[in-house]
């Protein structure tokens, strides 16, 4: 089960303050990308690839 979630209750941190992902899967590089581009690296990179099928 992914640890990642749509929106947590507090974070000191913005989604755009992010610059890379790393998760069992993989690992993605979002430094300098808008966030649709953010979207295809999060997923090529690092969603299980049981759900790859399913985006």
């Amino acid at each position: 089960m992914s640890l990642i979630v749509p929106m947590v209750a507090y974070c000191e941190n913005t989604e755009h303050d992010v610059d890379v992902i790393e998760t069992e899967n993989g690992i993605a590089d979002l430094h300098g990308i808008t966030p649709k581009e953010r979207i295809k690296v999060i997923i090529k990179n690092c969603v299980h690839p049981d759900f790859k099928k399913a985006m």
